[in-house]
């Protein structure tokens, strides 16, 4: 089997929360199929597999790879596909099941985020903890990688990155020295970039500068990436093929993404009555959504003591109407 491994997070809520039937499932952050074993299994317990298809994505052809190994078992019910999750929409479109298009869809899993197996391996670049090339494409086949953002982007559009995607306010600060440091010499690994961070962090403690190392590459990756972009597209296209009493569950890691998950959840789940102060005895559009999840759904103390990477998780669930 390919050497992949990831804990899946919130497993046992994620898949209680997102089977309402048999159907057509996504998951849209496959990784190494943790979450799409358990989504399988539940189907088949609960006699409800036969009539049932998973879909299972991811940008990396190593997860690709594991995944089938660990699925391969449930045969026809599961199509893995190599794509990004913003390309659902194509990759349902060309989807059979039973020599038939699959149509509208139950339900629609993303785990967001960065997996374990590309964390901890050096050469994917994701980590400033390990000695690896900047690189941190979720994909080895995109074309902009972590380096070219470091070494190419202006000190405007640095200080921008790292501030809209990672919150940090020395975001000017630290792209100015980069710029500098830079002209000096190309800055070409992670361990590079972080010792630049660490020399130039305010302060210098070294927890603040930790908190600053992970801002500044999650501000990163997030750029490389486009992971935002693609995260509303994907919200909204997954919407778009749900089928009514279909539902979404997000799993996401920190502000940002979980920023506009709830966001395009709210403005879905709710009435639109138009600007305020002019009267309608309608709305301008109804709900299209409901929120099954009022507040975020966190991890037990149980699970973050053994998964450390699931202390920030959130779980937000809405189903179409």
């Amino acid at each position: 089997m390919t050497q992949f491994y990831h804990k899946p997070v919130l497993l046992q809520e994620a898949v209680a929360h997102l089977i309402s039937g048999p159907g057509v499932y996504i998951d849209a952050t496959l990784g190494g199929g943790g979450h799409s074993f358990q989504i399988l299994k539940r189907l088949e317990e609960t006699g409800q597999l036969a009539s049932s298809l998973l879909i299972g994505i991811d940008k990396d052809k190593a997860a690709i790879q594991a995944a089938f190994e660990r699925l391969k078992g449930f045969g026809k019910h599961v199509l893995l596909v190599e794509a990004g999750f913003a390309e659902l929409e194509t990759v349902v479109r060309s989807a059979q099941f039973d020599g038939a298009p699959v149509g509208r869809i139950k339900g629609v899993l993303f785990d967001l985020g960065v997996s374990s197996h590309q964390i901890d391996r050096a050469e994917r670049g994701f980590s400033f903890q390990k000695q690896g090339p900047l690189d941190m494409r979720m994909s080895v086949s995109a074309i902009l990688s972590a380096r070219e953002v470091i070494n190419e982007y202006d000190e405007a559009d640095l200080a921008r990155v790292f501030f809209e995607y990672g919150e940090e306010r020395h975001s000017r600060h630290i792209a100015k020295k980069i710029v500098e440091e830079r002209r000096r010499k190309p800055i070409e690994t992670t361990g590079e970039l972080a010792e630049v961070i660490r020399k130039y962090t305010p302060g210098r403690n070294p927890v603040d500068q930790t908190k600053t190392l992970a801002r500044v590459f999650q501000a990163v990756r997030i750029e490389v990436n486009g992971e935002l972009a693609e995260l509303s597209a994907a919200l909204k296209k997954s919407y778009e093929m749900l089928e009514s009493g279909g539902r979404i569950v997000v799993i996401s890691y920190h502000s940002l993404e979980d920023r506009v998950v709830k966001t395009f959840f709210k403005e879905n789940s709710e009435d639109d009555w138009g600007p305020k102060g002019v009267p309608l005895t309608e709305p301008l559009r109804r709900a299209t959504m409901k929120l099954v999840t009022k507040k975020p759904l966190l991890p037990s103390e149980e699970e973050t003591a053994d998964n450390t990477r699931a202390r920030s998780a959130k779980m937000r669930v809405a189903e179409k109407v």
